[in-house]
């Protein structure tokens, strides 16, 4: 998988079996639809992730394309000032280096329930979390 910024190979990583890939080159992230799946899922929620990028307003990336579909730009969307690019087709989201550290103070972060038992650890997933559930 290559990174949507600068189109190096990702690294994958497993915490608590959801899968990330971050570039060692760039240092983004990318996360895909079934990773945001298992966190929602451990989570009890029903969100539809592709139905809340399709209406998130944001413009078309024109010099990134997703990490899993290779020739699907990505849609730019704003959240809390920072500029998430999602895939409008298989619902993946790419963050820029620095950006999971904007967005984490942002979080609620709890370790009580079942995502934080698997990944506490990982910011990155209660960002993916916050974002897609509506923050706190």
């Amino acid at each position: 998988m290559n990174c949507p910024n600068c189109v190096e190979r990702m690294s994958a990583t497993d915490v608590g079996g959801v899968r990330s890939y971050t570039c060692l080159y760039c240092n983004g992230i990318w996360i895909t639809n079934q990773a945001i799946a298992i966190m929602l899922k451990l989570e009890k929620s029903k969100l539809n992730v592709l139905g809340l990028i399709a209406e998130a307003d944001g413009a078309t990336s024109e010099n990134r394309n997703c990490a899993s579909c290779s020739s699907q730009p990505l849609k730019l969307i704003n959240t809390n000032g920072v500029e998430i690019d999602a895939c409008e087709r298989c619902g993946g989201i790419y963050l820029d280096d620095g950006e999971v550290q904007i967005l984490l103070p942002q979080t609620c972060v709890s370790k009580e329930n079942e995502v934080g038992k698997v990944v506490a650890a990982e910011g990155l997933f209660w960002v993916v979390l916050a974002f897609f559930s509506g923050g706190c």
